[in-house]
């Protein structure tokens, strides 16, 4: 028979383990698995041992994010758009460390400038600050919309005026008392 183990977080899928509950030996399944069955994990005490399990996994995984940001930033701009770092420095430094459609520096915003792709074809046009790419450009990437919107908005006024917005007057409440006999 396999060995048991008592540290059920750190056992390797298809382990034996003990359950956290009653003791009985059950194989891991799933990573998170700390009890042999539904049974012993709605138990009162299960349901608190549960809690505190899946606590200290969610303090584990920030403070592994904290300490690992650049590799998991790293990992996601190689998984995401297929790029490597260097690439996106290269990007970077083509752009002069800011964003093509607003110019201001990569300093002057609290996170990294967005990776901007074409969602058909897939391909990169360049960096973005966050708010260009979700506002400016969001989810609209026809260029004759930009291009009506310049027309609109080069265009003359119309000279009418917005009117300044009216008090409301209160309603007065109404006391009647009805008197029955």
């Amino acid at each position: 028979m396999t060995e048991i183990r008592n540290k059920n977080e750190d056992a390797p899928l298809g382990s034996m383990l003990e359950c956290y509950e009653c003791g009985t030996p059950f194989k891991k399944r799933i990573k998170t698995h700390i009890f042999c069955s539904t049974l012993c994990r709605q138990t009162e005490r299960g349901r608190s041992r549960w809690k505190t399990h899946k606590e200290e996994l969610s303090l584990r995984h920030k403070k592994w994010s904290t300490e690992n940001f650049s590799k998991r930033r790293n990992y996601m701009i190689n998984y995401t758009y297929g790029i490597t770092p260097n690439q996106y420095d290269e990007m970077l430094e083509s752009q002069n460390h800011s964003c093509f459609i607003c110019k201001r520096h990569e300093n002057e915003f609290k996170s990294k400038l967005a990776i901007d792709h074409d969602h058909v074809t897939g391909e990169i046009r360049g960096l973005l600050c966050s708010i260009c790419n979700k506002m400016v450009i969001g989810k609209n990437r026809d260029p004759e919309i930009f291009k009506r919107a310049y027309e609109y908005l080069s265009r003359p006024f119309t000279g009418w005026f917005v009117p300044a917005k009216k008090k409301k007057r209160k309603k007065s409440v109404k006391t009647s008392v009805r008197i029955r006999k």
